[in-house]
């Protein structure tokens, strides 16, 4: 490394000696006594040194000494060879600059990397010497200026300029060429000649910052005075002037800004060389806020880099060339991420540019194609519509080849590797194959081949690399044949970079392929118009997936812009249309195989038009007719039928293509080839309906009858797969009724034989009078597919026929109108009238009601046609009305339509078709709709009748009326395709005023946070289409969707994006204005700080105008009561800062002051708070706390009403009320026909110094809590004690079991076991939940015999026995089948027989079930659980007891109470993200479980370890009921439970009515404790760290470093200072090894000096999570002069202690809040 340099005093300074080793002058020159000739030699050798050497060459001492020499000796210099040395220098300086913010980005990056270090110390040494060279030679200059210039040439000189600029201001002037040419030689005269610089600089300037037309004359006369007097000062004065100048000036001065812009770029243009040399001083700019600045910037760097490529005028040597052109390049590269897109969009546009001039070399080729590809998503269009006319021009211009196609490169790629493998035995593998060009010994260092070294020229590489390209193919099939030979060594190494420089582009090209797609579908016709472009030209360079992205564009010719259209069809002719005939045929007819239906519907629009035009000539139809017919050899049974479908497609708009072809439609539709590819039928059908009026004549005439038996044959036959079979006859059907004259009587021949293939009866009336006698065999002895087929024509028939019948009613009418007109026309001849008048008869008529009683008849006669396709009024019924009570029927069977869900398909197709056509029939049928819709199975039945819903809606919009809520419903369903029909379905029928919004558009508002992509655009073109109705419904509607929206369990992040988006939608000022009031008066209506937020985030949200900031001001009163809080403050201040950029000056003196106004009042409040809270401080210093606990013993009447006076519960589970009133309900929100609910609440808030103050007499049994379920066996004071000792945490209350007198005892005898150990203890309260039970009232053991039969009923009034069981549930026999297994116990299946009985169901007789008993048991007890195995049961998701509870929930404002999902069900594991999502916890219930499945916990327990909420384990030790120590099985399972990750483990009838609940307690806490010292801790810290990913949240990352922390120092224990204890259970997710004291600040409200406590129940909700031990921080008198953090540091050190876990010198790592700030301690505790 060169020794540093450091600035000297002067410059003389460098010659002396210095002991510190930095860089000066050993050994000067004196070049005062070289000879001229000597001296300009000497110069040139420095000169040259300097510029071909490297930049840092300046650090070795010879050419420092000789520098030094020169600049000593400046004065005496020769004027040319003083510039031949400045030149140098500042040419150096230039290109060392840009370089030198990288190199300090990158010495950050790579910290303790010497060869960087070395790197950065280089740049900065030469960096310093010259500046400081230069610099001196600025001062030598200064001094000798010449002072005997002529004052009076001076004078001259400045009035003949003075004259000239005058005269540039005159623009008609400067057309004139003489006289222009005259200004610029006078302008370049005066500034060059006569070194009248700087005044002609600074009046240059301002003549183009006043006008655009002088910008281009300035130039020329700037160009012309280098080029006359070979001196460049003036152009050098006038960019130093523009880098000069202030950023910031360009800003205000946007017109002058775009004029120097453009003064830059046509400098750029005829001086190429001086603007790279000085380019440094211009760069700066990059950085100002000007953005047209930027542009010019861009756009001279690239004409700079473009003049580099073509080296024009010679810039500088070579190795300057490069590195000066690479440093623009890359400047250029970095401009792509502008924050302008005007800016990003000019990089591209300059990058376009410079690959069709070819100036971007290989090794930069690929970086400019993937930023061009990011680009693509780019938000601005501008932005988006340069950068796919960049790639446009890349693949136009690239250097690869005329073919891009990855496999073709790959594989001629491979066998390039092999032969250069060959020409280079002696090198290793590493050294070649796999370098590119810029890395390999034949780059330059710029990323350019160096073909100096290489040998081959830019043409032979280019031609070599097309022509292997070309004859890629030829080399992929024929791998044998000799490859073609390109040279030596070093131009195979050439042409294998080029290669994999090719493959690479191509790769990158098609991974922009899905972008594309995206792109097509924009809202922007520019942005669909280049992307077809650019589509079209990677199919022309064969990109991979270009031909499947242009098939989509396809829909949109449907387009209603213009321009779009046009350039669909432009490109779908250039593609698919040649002048080949044979060519455009084959493409049309792939195409339409290929296509789906969406794209069959936009290909069949297109035909016709490019059909009409004559763009598709009769010599391409007669091809695809050869193809039809198989005249061409080779054609295959599906090109055939593709032939057929274009033709239809082309008959649609001239109909007389298909006739002169009728017979080969019937012999090769229907004939053999039919059965190769059965859609030949279904085309051939179409074919038929597209025939002309003449053609259906003829066909009738002359093979009539065999083409409608050829019809039913297809419809009744059974030679069509079952997936075709529909799509065939449905198009059968139609043909029918297309050609038949009178379509009815063939179709109900049809119907008779449809009839027959499935039942064994003669006719309707026997099958109607076996439905009738409730035979329900005969719903099962049919076969399924087959009655699928009858439904499904039966249904289609009747749908046909009503659209035949309302052509019919048309026609007539039709009819009517035209005799009329021709009586009137004979009329008129007859008695002269004009056409106008109406003769006098047809005026009585009229008024007599004769020619509206025919239209009247007419209608009748229409509707009551309508009706008896259905339901007749007549005494015999129809043909298809003797189908629809038998479907109406079938439909109903649910029990059938789960078996078949084909036919569950079928049927309810059909009953939607019968519902729509009679409304008697869809009055009878809705509410099974609605069922079926809400509760089928499969989605594709929920999609089908959701869909219905939508065309009923329309025929009958009374009947859905009263549906409405319903049919919104749909929109919460899970499934993904029931969502986007029900969106589309309700959309059309809202945006055509079909159904009423108001109440339920909320729901649609959810779906803008869909999770599926599709559903929420759809939602947002519904709202975009609904706010362009009217004067905007959205206007109207968006303070109701607030307030059900705020009701919702949405997370702010959704809320707050669906509010954006919909306020987003409303444009009018005065309807701003006007939300501005409505919002405002909601504050007063509502009491939620949640509401608040929500309202006050929609006000921050809309654009304030003059008026609606002052509205905003004059309701003041209404939203000061919610200005104390954080949140709403944060919301106000945002519409004062969003105000204040728009106001004029006297409202700006407004705002502020009302914004002093809202930080006074937001203080107010503040202080208010604080006084109150030093006011309880005070209190406690005089009476203690005691005084002030709000749930003594003796005032627990009190509190409780206190409490809830001031919104404040406190301890519900242990307030004195009966359980059936205080107890916490089953989970609502979670799927609770999976799951039953479970919900912890913390007992005791009293006892605020028993909290505190710890028993130190046991130890921690484990960091995994304990569950234990107190009943008859432990609900002694003596034993609850006993239990909370050997370590429980929770204290579970079963409420599927005894009365509330019951629960109330025992959690009273929980509070005194509390208070006498003074252990915390949390309560679980587990609500009933949808089940099955056997109540036994009288509670007599009843013994079932193995091999006995037992009967199940639903009639509750029947006492239980072993002959008979009563359930509470009236469907079990509905559900069941022969064969299915029951399970029936008090405990369900605990593995155990003698306690829990397994049935095997015989049959069902109406309600009852006869069951084989399959194991003897004794049932004992009050209630048995009934579960049946696989077998889905819909119950309700509440019961009325659980409603009850809930109620009185919401009733006391227990808002803190947390939800614990029980998962029982495989439905429960099946949706366990979406219920672990909603709920606070999971509790997994093995027993149950295992029923179904075998135990499932693993996945479970790892999803709720990664999102950090508790796992609760249940059925571990079943044997310890009855034995004092578990099964080796047992505590394996234990084990497992805890390795897997479990928070807890859940001891039910362990502890309930077990021998031995202390001992099952004690003894699962030490397997638990065993099992932890094993436990993997540093495998899950990785998991939970990766599952995070990166950016990780403030919070996470520093709880991760605390518990990293705590495991590198061997802490003893972790403290968490926390208020709501969100800050432990983080720290807890991580699972340390050592037990986490979380401290609870104790907090506490007021109103009218009634006191609170608030924390105890963040205290207790902690003791269900693993490893966490909290207690309530005591509170703090403010005189002790001690914190509340030094106060709860001391108790857990103090807890620590007693308990054995801390001793003197111990580490400890502490989590705690100081300001908005998080920090992690580490202290060590003295002891």
């Amino acid at each position: 490394m060169a020794p540093r340099f450091v600035f000297p005093r002067t410059l003389r300074d460098l010659a002396e000696d210095h002991q510190d080793n930095r860089l000066c002058a050993q050994n000067p020159i004196d070049i005062a006594s070289l000879r001229p000739s000597e001296l300009e030699e000497f110069v040139k050798g420095v000169s040259f040194d300097l510029s071909d050497k490297e930049l840092f060459c300046v650090e070795e001492q010879d050419v420092f000494d000789r520098l030094y020499s020169l600049v000593h000796g400046f004065s005496s210099l020769t004027p040319s060879c003083k510039f031949n040395l400045v030149e140098s220098l500042r040419l150096n300086l230039s290109v060392l600059l840009p370089n030198v913010d990288s190199v300090s980005r990158l010495s950050q990056g790579e910290d303790g990397d010497s060869q960087v270090l070395v790197r950065v110390g280089s740049h900065r040494n030469a960096f310093k010497i010259y500046t400081f060279f230069l610099f001196s030679v600025i001062l030598a200059e200064e001094s000798n200026t010449s002072s005997n210039n002529n004052s009076k040439l001076r004078d001259s000189n400045s009035s003949s300029s003075r004259n000239a600029y005058s005269l540039f201001e005159k623009a008609t002037l400067l057309k004139d060429s003489e006289t222009k040419c005259a200004l610029c030689r006078i302008i370049g005269a005066c500034a060059t000649k006569y070194h009248y610089l700087a005044q002609s600089c600074a009046s240059i300037m301002h003549l183009v910052h006043k006008y655009d037309f002088v910008v281009t004359h300035i130039a020329d006369a700037v160009s012309d005075a280098e080029k006359k007097y070979a001196d460049g000062s003036l152009a050098i004065s006038l960019i130093r002037e523009i880098g000069r100048a202030n950023p910031k000036d360009y800003v205000k001065d946007t017109a002058g800004a775009e004029n120097v812009g453009h003064l830059m770029v046509e400098l750029a243009d005829r001086l190429p060389k001086l603007l790279s040399t000085n380019i440094g001083l211009l760069v700066l700019h990059f950085g100002g806020e000007s953005y047209k600045i930027r542009n010019a910037l861009v756009a001279v760097l690239g004409k700079l880099v473009a003049k580099a490529f073509k080296d024009v005028e010679g810039l500088s040597t070579k190795s300057v060339h490069l590195r000066t052109k690479q440093a623009m390049l890359e400047i250029l590269v970095e401009r792509c991420r502008d924050v302008s897109a005007y800016t990003r969009s000019r990089v591209l546009q300059v990058w376009a540019e410079l690959c069709e001039e070819h100036s971007v070399s290989i090794g930069l080729w690929n970086e400019v194609a993937k930023v061009a590809a990011g680009r693509l998503e780019d938000k601005g269009a501008l932005v988006r519509k340069s950068a796919l006319n960049l790639l446009i021009m890349m693949l136009q211009h690239n250097p690869f080849g005329p073919q891009l196609r990855i496999a073709s490169f790959e594989a001629t790629l491979e066998q390039y590797k092999k032969k250069l493998k060959e020409l280079e035995p002696d090198i290793t593998s590493e050294s070649v194959p796999d370098a590119m060009p810029f890395e390999s010994d034949t780059s330059n260092g710029d990323g350019e081949i160096d073909d100096a070294n290489s040998g081959v020229t830019p043409k032979q590489q280019e031609s070599l690399t097309d022509s292997c390209l070309s004859n890629m193919e030829e080399n992929v099939i024929q791998k044998d044949s000799a490859l073609p030979d390109v040279g030596n060594l070093e131009q195979t190494r050439v042409l294998v970079a080029s290669l994999e420089a090719g493959l690479r582009f191509s790769k990158c090209i098609a991974a922009a392929m899905p972008t594309l797609v995206q792109l097509m579908a924009s809202s922007s016709a520019t942005d669909v118009e280049h992307t077809i472009l650019l589509l079209m030209r990677c199919r022309q360079f064969q990109i991979d997936g270009s031909e499947s992205c242009l098939r989509k564009m396809l829909p949109l010719v449907f387009s209603q812009d213009k321009s779009i259209y046009e350039a669909v069809e432009n490109a779908f002719i250039t593609i698919y249309i040649r002048k080949n005939a044979v060519e455009t045929a084959k493409n049309l007819l792939n195409l339409a195989i290929e296509s789906n239906i969406g794209d069959l519907a936009a290909l069949e629009f297109i035909v016709g038009v490019l059909v009409s035009q004559g763009d598709i000539t009769t010599a391409a139809i007669s091809v695809l007719w050869d193809f039809f017919c198989f005249n061409v050899s080779g054609t295959t049974a599906e090109q055939s039928r593709g032939a057929l479908s274009v033709l239809c497609m082309a008959a649609k708009s001239h109909p007389e293509i298909l006739g002169l072809h009728l017979q080969d439609i019937i012999d090769i539709g229907f004939g053999r080839w039919a059965k190769t590819d059965p859609l030949l039928a279904r085309t051939a059908c179409i074919a038929l309906q597209r025939l002309s009026h003449e053609d259906k004549k003829k066909l009738l005439s002359s093979i009539g009858s065999r083409v409608f038996t050829t019809l039913q044959n297809l419809v009744t036959g059974c030679w069509l797969p079952e997936n075709i079979w529909y799509a065939a006859a449905d198009r059968a059907i139609a043909a029918i009724y297309t050609i038949h004259p009178t379509p009815e009587t063939l179709v109900a021949d049809l119907v008779k034989k449809s009839l027959s293939s499935v039942f064994d009866y003669s006719g309707g009336e026997d099958l109607q009078n076996e439905i009738d006698g409730g035979n329900a065999s005969v719903l099962t002895t049919v076969e399924v597919a087959k009655l699928s087929r009858y439904l499904f024509v039966v249904s289609h028939v009747a749908m046909h026929q009503l659209v035949y019948i309302e052509s019919c009613h048309r026609k007539i009418q039709k009819q009517k109108v035209g005799k009329e007109k021709e009586v009137e026309d004979q009329t008129e001849q007859v008695n002269g009238t004009k056409p106008g008048e109406t003769p006098k008869e047809n005026g009585i008529s009229a008024e007599l009601g004769l020619a509206v009683s025919e239209d009247a008849i007419l209608d009748m006669l229409s509707e009551r046609a309508e009706k008896e396709i259905v339901s007749a009024s007549l005494e015999e019924k129809n043909l298809i009305g003797h189908c629809a009570p038998f479907l109406s029927k079938l439909c109903r069977n649910f029990s059938l339509m789960q078996k078949h869900p084909v036919l569950q398909a079928s049927g309810m197709l059909a009953l939607c078709r019968f519902m729509i056509i009679d409304a008697n029939f869809c009055k009878a049928n809705l509410q099974l709709l609605f069922t079926v819709v809400e509760s089928a199975p499969s989605e594709i039945v929920r999609s089908n009748c959701t869909i219905a819903l939508g065309d009923l809606a329309v025929r009958f919009p009374n009947l859905l009326e009263p549906w409405t809520e319903n049919m919104y419903s749909r929109l919460q369903d899970p499934s993904v395709s029931v969502r986007k029909n029900a969106v589309l379905v309700l959309s059309h029928l809202i945006l055509n005023d079909m159904m009423k919004v108001k109440g339920y558009i909320y729901e649609m508002a959810v779906r803008l946070e869909d999770d599926e992509e599709r559903i929420s655009n759809l939602a947002r073109l519904f709202f975009h289409e609904l706010s362009k109705k009217g004067s905007n419904p959205v206007y109207n509607l968006l303070p109701d969707i607030l307030g059900k929206l705020s009701n919702q369990n949405l997370q702010r992040e959704s809320f707050c994006n669906i509010m954006q988006f919909l306020i987003g939608s409303i444009k009018k000022d005065k309807q701003m204005e006007a939300l501005v009031e409505k919002l405002c008066n909601r504050f007063s209506g509502d009491t939620d700080i949640r509401q608040w937020e929500h309202i006050s985030y929609c006000l921050s949200q809309l654009a304030f105008t003059e008026k609606g900031i002052k509205k905003l001001m004059e309701l003041f009163k209404t939203y000061e009561r919610v200005l104390s809080e954080d949140s709403v403050m944060e919301h106000f201040k945002a519409i004062i800062n969003k105000s204040k950029k728009f106001a004029k000056p006297e409202l700006k003196v407004c705002i502020e002051e009302f914004e002093d106004k809202l930080n006074k009042f937001h203080m107010e409040k503040k202080e208010q708070e604080v006084t109150a809270r030093n006011a309880q401080i005070h209190q406690q210093k005089i009476g203690g706390t005691e005084d002030f606990a709000v749930t003594q013993n003796s005032k627990e009447d009190k509190a409780e009403s206190d409490a809830t006076e001031e919104g404040e519960v406190i301890d519900p589970s242990c307030e004195g009320a009966s359980p059936s009133e205080n107890d916490v309900p089953n989970s609502g929100h979670v799927d609770s026909d999976e799951c039953s609910g479970a919900s912890s609440e913390l007992t005791e808030e009293a006892e605020q110094e028993d909290v505190e103050d710890q028993s130190p007499e046991s130890l921690i049994p484990s960091l995994t809590k304990i569950v234990g379920t107190l009943g008859p066996k432990s609900r002694s004071i003596e034993i609850i004690e006993a239990c909370l000792i050997k370590g429980m945490s929770v204290a579970r209350f079963d409420f599927s079991g005894f009365d509330g007198d019951y629960h109330q005892e025992t959690i009273d005898n929980l509070r005194t076991a509390i208070r006498n150990t003074k252990k915390l203890c949390a309560v679980m309260l587990d609500t009933v939940g949808p089940e099955i039970q056997v109540c036994n009232k009288g509670a007599k053991p009843i013994e079932l015999k193995a091999d006995d039969h037992v009967t199940i009923t639903s009639d509750v009034d029947i006492e239980p026995s072993a002959e008979m069981l009563a359930v509470n549930y009236d469907r079990l026999a509905e559900i069941v089948k022969k064969g299915d297994t029951i399970f029936l116990g008090q405990y369900l299946f605990t593995g155990s027989e003698t306690t829990s009985v397994w049935l095997e169901v015989l049959e069902t007789r109406g309600q009852d079930v006869i069951c084989l008993v399959k194991n003897s048991a004794t049932l004992a007890g009050f209630m048995f659980t009934v579960h049946v195995a696989h077998v889905r049961i819909e119950l309700p998701t509440l019961t009325d007891y659980d409603k009850k509870l809930r109620a009185f929930l919401k009733a006391q404002k227990l808002h803190e109470t947390q939800i614990f999902a029980k998962i029982e069900t495989v439905e429960g594991l099946k949706q366990f993200d979406e219920i672990l999502h909603e709920a606070d916890g999971v509790i997994l219930c093995r027993g149950n479980l295992g029923i179904d499945l075998p135990p499932e916990k693993k996945s479970a327990l790892h999803k709720c370890n990664m999102v950090g909420k508790p796992a609760i384990v249940t059925r571990v030790v079943d044997s310890m009921t009855e034995n004092l120590r578990p099964t080796r099985a047992e505590a394996t399972d234990v084990a497992n439970a805890v390795l897997d990750g479990t928070d807890g483990i859940l001891l039910g009838a362990e502890t309930l009515r077990g021998l031995y609940p202390v001992e099952a307690i004690k003894t699962v806490g030490r397997m638990c404790a065993e099992a932890e010292s094993v436990y993997n801790q540093a495998l899950h810290f990785k998991r939970a760290l990766k599952y995070l990913g990166e950016p990780m949240s403030h919070a996470e990352s520093v709880a991760s470093s605390a518990v990293r922390a705590a495991i590198k120092v061997r802490a003893a224990i972790i403290v968490v200072f926390t208020s709501s204890g969100g800050a432990a259970r983080l720290v807890a997710k991580y699972r340390p090894t050592m037990p986490v004291f979380a401290v609870v600040s104790n907090l506490l409200r007021t109103k009218s000096l009634k006191w609170t406590f608030t924390s105890s129940s963040q205290v207790r909700q902690l003791l269900g999570v693993r490893g966490v031990y909290p207690f309530l921080a005591r509170p703090i008198v403010a005189t002790s002069g001690e914190s509340s953090e030094e106060s709860g540091l001391k108790m857990a050190f103090a807890h620590g202690k007693s308990l054995g876990l801390l001793k003197p010198n111990d580490q400890v790592v502490i989590f705690q809040k100081v300001g908005d700030s998080s920090v992690v301690k580490i202290v060590e505790y003295e002891g």
